[in-house]
């Protein structure tokens, strides 16, 4: 019995040796019992038939254990369908074969686009899973990928031979592109040469002026786009010997190489006239936003969907329009196959378009600035130990911000409805009693500690609506949110992705009054401030008004909230910075300071950075332009690129209701190109009559001639491309607007867009600057208009509340503006000042020297601000306290006349209100009524003469 146990346990111990070694399977090479092994697929069934069931076999080499196994069909990476199936144990291992197999069954939308197909197994319960794990299927037709061409280079310095290992079969366009030496990120310049069909060599030499001209050395890129071509990248010095110096003062190009799932390659850039260059030619698109529809859930409605998409593009397409862009709502609203087949469907017709990628916006908590009654400023009164009675809005508010009136201490509470303990460490206000109103409720709020007085209270709440999103929080959250793109194979008629985190995004609209109260946001805004105020912490506290050493460090600045009470006497010229975290209170001397006109600007900054950030992300997986659209009619420093590799477009939204695209923002997109740190495309994303679903009953627009002159200006502020609103659009609250179903209205289309092809670059000579910019916004609390500014300050700091129209061009056609921005940027004449009161005359009075110090032309529109005396070179022009006079163009301020002044317009009694200073530089007008009564209209300063501007400008002797 002894020896028989041991014999037992002799097997038991070799049968466990052997369950852990190799062993050679019947069919393949070494095998571990505890990896799934996969032999060969066989597949019974393909795509074919109206309800698609896909079957098959796959031949496996179990483990030891039974399982199931999880079977995957993908296109392009995208799961589309998945099935699963048992397998059973292992035999025991003295059986001569132990591959067996497995069968398995889908069921497929009948709908499948055609593509490359991939089956892909895996064990269910994460087992290794080794062998054949991924099997190909084709459905329909498959284009055959392109052999691989080769191009080869030689030569020196600027004289160059191409050779190409093939004859192209068309024309083709051989790009030359130049790199910075030290960070080949920078694409300095271009240059074209025509490659004609049958050509296997050409000489080259590259150019000397222009971008070119200066730079001695560098890294050139040869390439062909549209081709299978690979690129040569080679250093080079160049021979300057015989070309004069010269400085190299130019943007960093905006470019990309986009790679097809087939390997050709497009080369795109923009250049310094906004236009979009694509392999080698540039692209003006003529089209029009184009609606997808969310897919349906069941076949037959898809089928409905789907017919109507090939009627409406079959439509667009006899019309002569092969430019679109797609707007798919919020996210991902298709399956990605889905996504596909219309991407399909798009490359087989030869459309060009781009897709709205908008992820939809994450919400952030904010701190609601207001600084009057109007307003809505909260007041309230603390009548008995920690008992505080107070109405507060309806809205998802997260804390409260108790600041006692006599400016001791503050208090930030979390506000709870039922005093459940706070998430974010705060003391707790609990609600003992609440009576609602329309807007609002009346509460009493339990504060332990809180001392009877009055208070402030302001509320942080959070905000969640569609055109501010919180990047700062949920960068990566909006980045994953995108990771999908890399699942379409976009083909060859993909041109550009537009508004890939919400649709028509900025800090405007109710955006504008509140104060972003993120840990992440104040992080950005102390190194912004630290960057703004070159690490001196001591100026920042002087720019602010704020006493020497009040404040620890930038992180502390970062935090602080500003509240003022415009109907209180002891605010007239000061406000209250208020630390949320320390509950520290400082109060501003003399002078209400520059602290929230910082925040104003540079909250604007880091939201276009993190823009930045997330159109580099885009492009790391496909390299395409990309394009924010923008709104408001000032420029908005939120549209502005600051790296190298950001954003690469700016997309105008146009809806001039009868009036001028000029004024709407169309010359506000304009300036935010130019601030650009490289060079953009500019182009219209949205032209519409009006933005409201009914188009004011208008369809479409009102008259050929308005449209014609629509599209006439848009491109006579620089735009290259128009995308009209639209050709087809989701319902009939937008059929007004829907351009294939007016085929009348397409009639105009084509005659405004040939127009465009035969002058694409009609842009306007020259723009002026209407600086600082004013406030022209719907928002308003109670009665009161409440914005940016005012919600802190007493109101905007000029009347220019649009781009300013100053007279026509020279040339038929042309206009000349003055485009409303904060932004003091040289090479824009003339520079349109008007100041609306002291502070803003002291906030601006370095800018406006720096612009006259450079040679800036100026024209000063308007009266004086009382007790301004800053900058004096405009100061000293008007004679103060003088009452303002009146005559038929509204009432004007009396003016100095100095020695060698032109008097251009006075009163009978010899008051002088309009003059050229001795200098010749500076035009003043000092009329009051300085800017149209109506909004988007291309109608002059009723006080401003077209000649006396001439005069200024050197165009006209002055008399």
């Amino acid at each position: 019995m002894i020896r028989f146990n041991k014999l037992l346990q002799f097997i038991g111990m070799t049968v466990l040796a052997l369950s852990t070694l190799s062993v050679q399977g019947a069919s393949k090479g070494l095998l571990e019992f505890d990896v799934l092994h996969i032999s060969n697929w066989k597949m019974s069934s393909s795509f074919k038939g109206t309800d698609r069931i896909l079957r098959g076999e796959v031949e496996l080499l179990a483990p030891v254990t039974s399982g199931d196994v999880e079977i995957r069909l993908n296109l392009n990476g995208a799961r589309v369908a998945t099935a699963s199936a048992f397998y059973g144990a292992r035999p025991p291992i003295w059986a001569s074969r132990y591959e067996r197999w497995v069968s398995f069954e889908m069921l497929l939308p009948g709908d499948l686009p055609d593509g490359i197909y991939e089956l892909e197994i895996k064990d269910a319960s994460g087992l290794k899973t080794t062998g054949e794990t991924r099997h190909l299927m084709p459905c329909g037709e498959v284009k055959a990928i392109p052999p691989a061409s080769l191009l080869t280079v030689k030569g020196e310095s600027k004289h160059w031979t191409v050779t190409l290992d093939r004859a192209l079969s068309t024309d083709a366009i051989l790009e030359v592109w130049l790199f910075n030496r030290e960070d080949d990120r920078i694409l300095q310049a271009v240059s074209r040469y025509l490659v004609k069909s049958g050509t296997t060599s050409m000489d080259i030499e590259l150019p000397n002026e222009g971008r070119w001209e200066g730079v001695r050395q560098g890294i050139l890129d040869f390439h062909i786009g549209g081709y299978n071509y690979g690129i040569v990248r080679l250093p080079v010095i160049f021979d300057l010997s015989n070309e004069k110096e010269a400085s190299w003062n130019y943007k960093p190009m905006a470019h990309g190489i986009y790679s097809e799932r087939s390997h050709v390659r497009h080369y795109w850039l923009a250049d310094d006239e906004f236009m979009l260059w694509w392999n080698g030619k540039p692209w003006l698109p003529q089209g029009g936003m184009y609606f997808l529809d969310r897919a349906a859930s069941s076949l037959e409605a898809r089928k409905g969907q789907w017919s109507e998409v090939i009627r409406s593009l079959d439509l667009l397409q006899s019309e002569g329009f092969n430019d679109l862009y797609v707007n798919a709502e919020v996210g991902l609203s298709q399956s990605k196959w889905n996504v596909q087949k219309v991407v399909n469907e798009f490359n087989e017709r030869g459309l060009h378009y781009g897709w709205q990628l908008t992820t939809g916006v994450m919400p952030f908590r904010a701190y609601s600035i207001r600084s009057s009654a109007s307003q809505g400023l909260i007041k309230a009164k603390c009548v008995s130990d920690g008992i505080l009675p107070v109405s507060l809005p309806l809205v998802p508010i997260q804390s409260l911000l108790i600041v006692p009136l006599d400016g001791g201490q503050a208090r930030q509470v979390a506000y709870s409805m039922d005093g459940v303990e706070s998430e974010i460490g705060m003391e707790i206000a609990q609600i003992l009693e609440s009576e609602e109103e329309a807007d609002s409720k009346l509460v009493e709020l339990k504060i332990p500690d809180l001392l009877p007085g009055q208070y402030y209270v302001i509320v942080e709440a959070l905000e969640e609506g569609k055109r501010l999103s919180n990047v700062w929080e949920f960068l990566d959250e909006t980045r994953r949110g995108l990771s999908w793109i890399s699942d379409i194979d976009w083909g060859v008629g993909l041109r550009f992705f537009v508004d890939p985190i919400c649709n028509e995004g900025g800090v405007n609209n109710n955006y504008e009054v509140v104060r972003v109260a993120s840990d992440a946001f104040n992080q950005d805004f102390a190194e912004l401030l630290r960057e703004k105020y070159k690490n001196s912490l001591s100026q920042l506290l002087k720019s602010w008004h704020l006493s020497a050493g009040s404040l620890s460090d930038f992180n502390q600045a970062s935090r602080l909230i500003p509240l003022r009470d415009k109907d209180a006497s002891e605010f007239k010229n000061a406000l209250l910075l208020i630390d949320p975290k320390t509950g520290k209170v400082f109060k501003t001397q003399g002078g209400m300071g520059a602290s929230w006109m910082d925040y104003l600007e540079l909250v604007r900054v880091s939201y276009g950075n993190k823009r930045d950030q997330i159109a580099q992300f885009i492009k790391e997986k496909v390299e395409v332009p990309i394009v924010y659209k923008r709104v408001a009619p000032w420029t908005a420093l939120e549209g502005v690129s600051r790296s190298n590799g950001g954003f690469d477009g700016v997309g105008l939204e146009l809806y001039p209701s009868g009036g001028s695209v000029m004024p709407y923002g169309a010359a506000a997109g304009r300036m935010e190109a130019e601030l650009s740190s490289h060079t953009v495309w500019l182009l219209a994303t949205e032209l519409g009559y009006s933005a409201k679903p009914e188009n004011l009953g208008v369809r479409s627009w009102p008259d050929e001639q308005t449209f014609s002159k629509a599209v006439h200006d848009t491109l006579g502020v620089g735009a290259k491309g128009v995308f009209l609103f639209g050709w087809r659009l989701p319902n009939q609250y937008w059929s007004n607007h829907a351009l294939l179903n007016q085929p009348d209205r397409l009639e105009w289309v084509r005659n405004a867009f040939a127009d465009m092809r035969r002058q694409p670059n009609q842009s306007w000579p020259s723009f002026g600057l209407a600086f600082p910019e004013g406030q022209s916004w719907w928002w308003r609390a109670g009665k009161e208009l409440w914005t940016r500014y005012n919600s802190v300050y007493d109101g905007p700091p000029s009347e220019f509340y649009q781009s300013l129209f100053l007279t026509d061009g020279e040339r038929a056609g042309e206009e000349f503006w003055a485009i409303s921005t904060n932004v003091p940027i040289s090479g824009f004449e003339p520079v349109v000042v008007n100041l609306t009161d002291a502070f803003y005359a002291d906030h601006y009075a370095e800018d406006l020297k720096m612009l006259r110090d450079e040679g800036s032309r100026m024209i000063y529109l308007g009266v004086w601000p009382e007790d301004a005396e800053d900058p004096s070179f405009l100061s000293r022009h008007f004679k103060p306290g003088e009452r303002l006079l009146a005559s038929q163009i509204g009432r004007y301020q009396p003016l100095h006349v100095f020695p060698d002044d032109v008097v251009l317009a006075q009163d009978e009694s010899g008051n002088v209100w309009a003059k050229l200073t001795e200098s010749g530089e500076l035009l003043i007008v000092s009329a009051e009524r300085i800017a149209p009564a109506v909004k988007n209209q291309a109608t002059p300063s009723p006080a401003l003469n077209a000649e006396w501007i001439d005069q200024l400008m050197g165009k006209k002797p002055v008399k």
